[in-house]
């Protein structure tokens, strides 16, 4: 879905900076926040399955690929990749 927001002019150069850092594009960035602030306000429906995982789904036929890339990622993020 699309949809036109405005933001101060420093903050969308932040967010700007940060989403080509961890190499994103801007409208992942913003979508991956929100469902963080969303996720830490309590909301269940993003808590029950890893934030990457939300966009694609979950195929029944790659179970072992899904696992050893949530274990790259968590490893990742312990490590600060």
């Amino acid at each position: 879905m699309k949809m036109t927001l405005e933001f101060p002019g420093p903050l969308l150069r932040n967010a700007q900076a940060a989403a080509s850092s961890h190499g994103q594009y801007l409208d992942d960035f913003v979508t991956v926040a929100l469902r963080d602030k969303l996720a830490a306000q309590g909301n269940p429906s993003s808590a029950a399955e890893p934030r990457w995982m939300q966009g694609f789904g979950k195929p029944k036929h790659l179970h072992k690929e899904t696992a050893r890339i949530q274990a790259r990622l968590d490893a990742c993020s312990t490590l600060g990749c």
